[in-house]
């Protein structure tokens, strides 16, 4: 029996108890996301990921891929390091497939569209830990040429659904989990309903977790037309603390207009974290000063896109914004 924690991104933690039944678990379903992504085992991996100190060069792709396999070199990049060097690192090797967390992959094309510059023989990307929006996705492909999949799991319960190989919808991993997805009421939520995700682990008998409301908000997909005959989810949403909640306590998940900042203000990187019915702090990396007309028309965008006249307090980072304690980020939080 292992311990694991979750982040804490809410400032409450979650400690559960796993088993080694839970460990196989995870290492297979790893292994089916390779073969559901990877042509064959013997192209070049890159991985990005928190806490890689001994960060570098390996002579294969590591369990479970390398435990049945001949498998291509891999390479192991810490979040932590400046993107530019993650870039520098990653030209170098080469890599066809790019495992990647969705905020350092916005921090990767930003540099590159900043730099006129691309990722040669990148044919892949991988997308892990954090929501992945339309938005994203969409620009990496037409930027990169490379095809993106996602996979939805959580450090609770190990994964929980995969892209398909053959499409956009996501396969809920029935032998380890149920996943429901529901409405405010607690009733089912029917295909293209919205709702939050129930998850029942199905293996963990050192913990049980029967209907464990997650946080997350995911839409019901249809029958996916490849044939596994797997449940579906046709998006993930994300935390429920990502959604803006107004001073009439309406809730909605935020369009903040991001492709605008750029024509308003130099700006790098944002979150915004509402502290308040009425208030949210603007967090900003941006390339100078702002000058007093950029703030006010920016407030103007951030109004309309909000759907609310939020009071925004403007706060300036140098570098990147901070992640959270396993490296992970969210664009829009919620705190109270």
């Amino acid at each position: 029996v292992t311990k694991v924690n979750t982040s804490g991104s809410t400032g409450e933690p979650v400690i559960v108890w796993r088993t080694a039944i839970n460990r196989l678990h995870w290492l297979a379903l790893t292994l089916r996301y390779h073969f559901w992504t990877e042509p064959d085992f013997a192209g070049r991996i890159c991985a990005i990921r928190p806490n890689m100190k001994d960060y570098g060069e390996d002579k294969d792709w590591g369990a479970p891929a390398a435990l049945f396999f001949r498998t291509g070199p891999g390479l192991r990049i810490d979040i932590e390091l400046d993107v530019r060097r993650q870039i520098e690192m990653i030209r170098a090797f080469r890599p066809g497939s790019l495992i990647v967390y969705p905020s350092n992959l916005a921090a990767i094309l930003d540099v590159l569209d900043e730099e006129g510059s691309d990722l040669p023989g990148l044919e892949r990307l991988r997308t892990i830990g954090e929501t992945l929006s339309p938005g994203l996705r969409d620009r990496a492909e037409r930027r990169l040429g490379a095809r993106l999949f996602d996979c939805y799991s959580s450090e609770e319960l190990g994964y929980i659904a995969l892209q398909c190989p053959e499409g956009d919808l996501y396969h809920v991993m029935s032998e380890t989990v149920i996943v429901e997805i529901v409405d405010d009421e607690g009733k089912p939520c029917r295909q293209g309903e919205s709702g939050a995700v129930l998850v029942t682990d199905l293996h963990n008998h050192a913990m049980p977790m029967i209907r464990y409301r997650i946080g997350d908000y995911a839409e019901v997909g249809p029958p996916c037309p490849c044939g596994r005959g797997l449940p579906t989810l046709r998006a993930i949403l994300g935390r429920e603390r990502n959604m803006i909640v107004r001073p009439d306590g309406t809730r909605h998940w935020p369009l903040t207009g991001y492709k605008r900042y750029r024509e308003i203000a130099p700006i790098l990187q944002y979150q915004m974290r509402q502290h308040e019915p009425d208030r949210i702090e603007v967090r900003l990396v941006v390339e100078r000063p702002l000058t007093p007309d950029e703030e006010a028309a920016l407030t103007v965008w951030l109004h309309e896109k909000l759907r609310y006249s939020f009071r925004l307090d403007f706060t300036y980072f140098e570098g990147r914004l901070p992640t959270g304690p396993i490296g992970k980020f969210e664009e829009v939080m919620r705190l109270f």
